[in-house]
């Protein structure tokens, strides 16, 4: 695993932690923000984000318009923006 790879993944290892222990919230939940943030992980990465504090308002539009592409629905889109939002509030 690289280190751009290994540096992303942690912020959101640490941020899964911080909801099941801090925010006690449900396994189901937990997984369903792991699924929609390691999609995101994969997405920044192709843009060559090395740290998620470089992520732009460019590079979120750049996400949803490919989430359009591939056709997923209204719903998961906003599930990912959700989840990808919460996950920015708690980096700070």
């Amino acid at each position: 695993m690289n280190s751009t790879l290994q540096s992303l993944q942690q912020r959101i290892n640490d941020f899964l932690r911080y909801l099941r222990i801090e925010r006690q919230l449900s396994p189901v939940t937990i997984i369903n923000y792991q699924r929609q943030l390691v999609m995101l992980m994969d997405m920044a990465i192709n843009m060559n984000i090395n740290n998620w504090t470089q992520l732009e308002t460019l590079h979120v539009r750049m996400m949803v318009a490919k989430c359009r592409r591939q056709g997923l629905q209204a719903a998961t889109r906003a599930l990912r923006l959700s989840s990808l939002r919460s996950f920015l509030n708690w980096i700070g």
